[in-house]
């Protein structure tokens, strides 16, 4: 019987999460930034920007967008192409700050496409169902102590991840802490297996 050792546990656990989440609500922001910031660029600007050879010239800077979202409150977006030589710029996505933003504005235009799209929100809630997903499949990957235990330990879905011993193993019960439903929902394409 093989014993389960951290590094082990590791390798099990990255194999699970690799590639998720499938959907990359960051890259979407991050492109809707750089689209707004050109649209809204001197002619000069976008004129480099859209030859690549030249594209490397413009300064680029980063984007903070701050909210209330309790312990996570803000999040950064580097290397926008083509905006002032200030280093970074702040968004506060606050309907309190809204009125604020003149509009025409290149950061109202941010800050109504990013509020109308959700992606900051879809971001977010992805980033905590990953942490949780993490969280629990760490748990349950602990709980285990040898490779045979981790059939009794993880869903009969995630069996697959699990190393074979050279004995073999026979179908056993489920876990008490799923995450199959959640690596669903962040993208992982698994095998449909029956519920005890």
């Amino acid at each position: 019987m093989t014993r389960l050792t951290n590094e082990l546990r590791d390798s099990i656990q990255n194999k699970i999460m690799m590639g998720l989440p499938n959907v990359d609500y960051a890259k979407q922001i991050k492109t809707l930034l750089q689209a707004t910031v050109i649209e809204f660029a001197p002619t000069r600007v976008k004129e480099l920007y859209a030859d690549e050879k030249t594209r490397g010239y413009l300064h680029r800077v980063s984007f903070e967008i701050r909210g209330n979202w309790g312990r996570r409150s803000y999040f950064y977006f580097d290397h926008i192409y083509g905006v002032s030589s200030a280093g970074s710029h702040r968004l506060q996505m606050d309907e309190r700050t809204e009125p604020l933003l003149m509009e025409g504005t290149l950061h109202h235009a941010l800050y109504t496409r990013l509020r109308d799209t959700q992606l900051i929100d879809k971001y977010r809630a992805q980033e905590e169902l990953r942490e949780d997903v993490v969280k629990r499949l760490k748990a349950n990957l602990a709980a285990a102590t040898t490779l045979k235990k981790l059939y009794t330990t993880l869903e009969p879905e995630l069996h697959g991840y699990i190393p074979k011993e050279p004995e073999g193993v026979a179908n056993l019960p489920t876990t008490v802490a799923p995450v199959v439903d959640d690596l669903r929902k962040l993208g992982a394409n698994l095998p449909e297996t029956p519920k005890a």
